[in-house]
């Protein structure tokens, strides 16, 4: 019985440190993945990205007549 209870208690502790373990390599990894995330995000959206860029009125203009000229398109193929 004096044998079982120390195993019992061994095996629940070697356990308790793989359990743990695990999560901090998982948590690890977890974060270094969000960094990786919020570092890309950073690069685009950030004072120096291409989002924080300006954009000339005209280049908008031209797009928003290309997309409209597409829809334009797809619709009149759609009703054929």
């Amino acid at each position: 019985d004096w044998f079982y209870r120390r195993a019992g208690a061994r095996l629940a502790r070697t356990t308790a440190v793989i359990v743990s373990n695990a999560i901090k390599r998982l948590e690890s990894m977890i974060d270094q993945r969000l960094a990786g995330i919020f570092e890309l995000v950073f690069r685009h959206h950030g004072p120096e990205g291409a989002m924080a860029r300006t954009t000339l009125v005209g280049s908008m203009v031209q797009w928003v007549i290309v997309l409209l000229g597409v829809y334009l398109v797809l619709f009149l193929i759609g009703n054929g």
